[in-house]
């Protein structure tokens, strides 16, 4: 097939796009299933205590004081199970990556690397073991 020529740009062969489609479509699902493990990864209970907040048992839930605007009764529900939050205060709800997001004051990706930090911060910790040096005797002479 010819490549087509509009004004000074060079357009690709037709299956050269075609390749490119699939290859961001791979890209693009690869990435989802990132995503969905390292929020399967993430402990929503230890991420929030890793930020900072004290997570109250409440009933059959957990409750924490709203960082998103001046709580001083606790107003924000969370589903540790889903890993999901909800505040009764300001009605800003939704899952662990938009809390990081909120909280941090980042976008998606900002949100993702801190994550990839705390998740990384806890399989650091579990893999960590104790070595103890253990003296050798002296080979007879």
């Amino acid at each position: 097939m010819a490549k087509h020529i509009l004004g000074d740009y060079e357009l690709p062969d037709e299956g050269d796009i075609i390749d490119q489609v699939a290859h961001q479509h791979d890209r693009l699902a690869e990435m989802k299933k990132e995503v969905a493990e390292l929020k399967a990864r993430t402990d929503f209970k230890g991420l929030l205590t890793w930020l900072g907040l004290e997570v109250k048992k409440n009933g059959r839930g957990w409750k924490i004081l709203c960082p998103f605007h001046n709580d001083t009764v606790p107003s924000c529900s969370v589903d540790l199970e889903k890993g999901r939050f909800h505040c009764f205060g300001c009605h800003v709800k939704g899952d662990k990556i938009e809390f990081v997001k909120l909280y941090k004051h980042t976008d998606f990706k900002g949100a993702i690397e801190v994550l990839k930090e705390y998740t990384g911060l806890i399989a650091n910790r579990k893999k960590r073991t104790v070595s103890r040096k253990v003296e050798k005797p002296e080979p007879p002479q």
